[in-house]
């Protein structure tokens, strides 16, 4: 999650999804092409998140039970 921001990953991806739909819809070739940086950027972040979990799950090693 990206809490510092105030938004995560997914919503930024759909809010670009909106922006991007919007900029077809009236025609706006740079509204459209925003939209659709925004939602890679928030797809990137994402993917980058989840590969960072992965990476503290396999060096953190078996838990141990007390």
């Amino acid at each position: 999650m990206d809490n510092r921001r105030g938004r995560t990953a997914q919503t930024s991806e759909a809010r670009g999804s909106v922006k991007e739909a919007i900029g077809k819809v009236i025609g706006d070739a740079h509204a459209e092409a925003e939209g659709a940086a925004e939602k890679k950027a928030a797809k990137e972040r994402r993917r980058q998140r989840l590969t960072r979990e992965e990476e503290r799950r396999a060096h953190a090693g078996p838990r141990s039970r007390s």
